[in-house]
């Protein structure tokens, strides 16, 4: 009883934090665009593939997350997510122009890649390791998780931008991340 608890928690965290990952470019994109010379476009793109990238990884992710079962595979969510997130805010720091905004866009699909499996195992997660009559509240309760991650993202970067700049900011989100993977 206690450990599906402790999994349905764990699966609530990679929820929120697949929200916050995939929300905080947006939200630092008014910081972003002056200081790495991308246009709203640009952008756009940017955004356009982490959503072609997750959902092109949701069939596939669950496939795979059922073949190697759901500790393994949010391992791997959560690592390649985390090289995803760093990927952002590093790339500018050896890269510049073309090579840059191509890296941008690779960074962004692999989060997008990463996060495809994320909604699929918790289906499969809840439909194991809880009773039928509780598979709606798991779902609905994950469900509301990831929306309290996207709705915290936008005044969570705006603080840390303040602070320590929109590339400090997506590398506090790795914090997070690296958390969640190593517990």
């Amino acid at each position: 009883m206690k450990v599906r608890w402790t999994i349905f928690l764990f699966l609530c965290g990679f929820a929120m934090l697949s929200y916050v990952q995939r929300t905080s470019l947006g939200v630092a994109a008014q910081n972003i665009m002056p200081d790495l010379h991308l246009s709203q476009m640009q952008i756009g793109w940017l955004n356009a593939a982490f959503a072609t990238c997750y959902a092109l990884a949701q069939l596939p992710g669950g496939i795979l997350g059922q073949r190697f079962g759901a500790r393994i595979t949010y391992t791997v969510v959560g690592l390649v997510g985390l090289v995803a997130t760093l990927a952002t805010p590093l790339a500018p720091v050896v890269l510049a122009g073309t090579a840059l905004f191509i890296a941008l866009l690779a960074a962004q699909g692999l989060l997008g890649f990463s996060q495809g499996p994320v909604f699929p195992m918790v289906a499969a997660v809840s439909q194991t390791w809880f009773p039928q009559r509780q598979w709606a509240m798991t779902n609905g309760t994950i469900s509301l998780a990831m929306n309290i991650g996207g709705a915290m993202t936008a005044p969570f970067i705006v603080i840390l931008t303040g602070h320590y700049g929109w590339q400090g900011a997506l590398l506090w989100i790795a914090v997070p991340a690296v958390l969640l993977t190593a517990a």
